[in-house]
């Protein structure tokens, strides 16, 4: 079946198409040659349309340790090709079947190179993957600037990783990538997680040695409500913050924050 990628800017790219439904969302290019399985359930993707630079996606499958949550979070994925027959040691299923499972609809045979540089001349734009293009009318809004995502991908209930680590790190969830914890635990830190709207009352109860900000999806300007508490645990513990955390810092410090033309999503990027 054919299906169609449909952009604000009314720009119409024709593929292949794998799914059930229709998605909406930010379009937005990866760059990486891998690392796919950790991009679609990577919380920051929560509300955007992946379209995959590199031309062969899914031959090595999906295997159970990259996950980075507890299943896909993109709204949608384009490719210029996948891999049917995927081969890896620890893999149980191909790509396009367990988007499937999960109802992320998936469009292949697609001119990606047309798409991307579509994106880095108007910037990241809104768009609908769908089967009937005649029908659809975008929404003409530059990011995700009305509509807060974070809730629906962050922790809603404390949970406490490594009860005997060496130092306490409260990680307040935004949208956390499982590397994060992965990587204070091998540090050998307890790690208790929490959900992104703790207040500093409940966290100064925990008594950690300090506070990680995560990474998450959407515009920082829609958490002004935790911009006064993450003010006041900056000042009363260590705190780091990752992407959304690090800007959630700044904008509670009095910086200002801009979006990104069409952001820096790949594992290549310059430094």
């Amino acid at each position: 079946m054919k299906g169609y990628i449909v952009l604000e800017s009314g720009e119409q790219f024709e593929g292949e198409w794998h799914g059930t439904k229709d998605a909406e969302g930010e379009i937005v290019f990866f760059t990486g040659m891998t690392g796919y399985q950790e991009v679609i359930s990577d919380p920051s993707f929560k509300g955007q349309i992946i379209v995959f630079t590199y031309p062969l996606i899914g031959n090595y499958g999906i295997n159970p340790h990259d996950f980075e949550s507890d299943g896909p979070k993109a709204e949608g994925v384009i490719v210029a090709e996948t891999e049917s027959n995927p081969s890896h040691c620890e893999m149980t299923e191909a790509f396009m079947p367990y988007l499937n499972e999960h109802n992320i609809p998936l469009l292949t045979g697609v001119d990606t190179r047309a798409i991307v540089k579509r994106i880095r001349k108007h910037g990241d734009m809104r768009a609908v993957l769908t089967t009937n293009p005649d029908k659809v009318k975008v929404k003409q809004t530059k990011e995700l600037e009305h509509k807060s995502v974070v809730p629906s991908v962050s922790r809603k209930e404390k949970k406490v990783v490594n009860e005997r680590g060496e130092h306490h790190i409260a990680l307040l969830d935004f949208g956390c990538k499982q590397a994060i914890i992965d990587a204070l635990v091998q540090k050998g830190s307890k790690v208790t997680i929490l959900p992104y709207n703790t207040s500093k009352k409940e966290i100064d109860a925990i008594n950690p040695d300090g506070i990680l900000l995560s990474n998450g999806p959407g515009n920082p300007k829609q958490l002004q409500e935790v911009l006064s508490d993450i003010k006041q645990l900056a000042e009363t513990y260590p705190t780091l913050g990752i992407c959304l955390g690090h800007q959630l810092l700044a904008l509670a410090f009095g910086a200002d924050t801009k979006k990104l033309v069409f952001g820096h999503r790949g594992a290549n990027q310059p430094l």
